[in-house]
């Protein structure tokens, strides 16, 4: 009796097709930061009064609200995982939350190097700064906590529920940055010369 073995569409030379598209994935994501870098300093004009340093703001900006959604998508799979209990969910929202603290912390370090330029001074503790700093040091805190707990099962379920409370500052960090301006972003500065 002869066995004939098929290979489902999805796998394509022994590697799952989620797996070859995770790679062309990261390629492609490597690819694009690196066009947007080069595109910041070559072929983006400079800022009126800020000269190179203010083209910062390309990659502020969008870091910022990386890490904002990064700590959504955290929140949303810790939910996931209290209701469902699948530890998959649990990793994704690790995952989400280390990513969304790498892009915060980035944030956090743009956001200084412009205020320097800007207002002279590194930290100026404005409500949005202020916001960013608690909201670093409480998603610190989840993988302190992480940390600290020996048993898995203990360890997601209580990890999940503190993602879930540190989720809130996350919203308060975002309703900051929508808040009215105080000395962050100075209305003055001009995007294009003329305007």
């Amino acid at each position: 009796m002869m066995f004939h073995t098929h290979v489902p569409i999805w796998v394509w030379k022994g590697a799952p097709m989620a797996q070859r598209f995770g790679q062309f994935a990261k390629i492609f994501l490597g690819l694009w930061i690196a066009g947007i870098v080069i595109a910041m300093f070559l072929i983006v004009p400079r800022y009126e009064g800020l000269g190179n340093a203010g083209r910062i703001v390309i990659m502020h900006v969008p870091t910022a609200w990386v890490g904002a959604i990064a700590f959504t998508i955290s929140a949303i799979y810790s939910a996931l995982y209290l209701w469902r209990g699948n530890t998959r969910h649990d990793d994704r929202a690790v995952a989400a939350a280390e990513n969304g603290l790498l892009f915060t912390i980035l944030a956090t370090v743009t956001g200084a190097i412009f205020s320097q330029v800007v207002w002279g001074v590194y930290w100026n503790w404005d409500p949005r700064q202020t916001s960013i700093f608690v909201l670093l040091l409480i998603y610190a805190a989840l993988f302190a906590l992480r940390a600290a707990i020996d048993e898995p099962q203990r360890r997601r379920q209580l990890g999940a529920v503190y993602a879930l409370f540190a989720f809130a500052t996350n919203a308060v960090s975002v309703f900051c940055r929508a808040a009215p301006r105080r000395e962050h972003a100075a209305p003055q500065l001009r995007l294009y010369p003329g305007q």
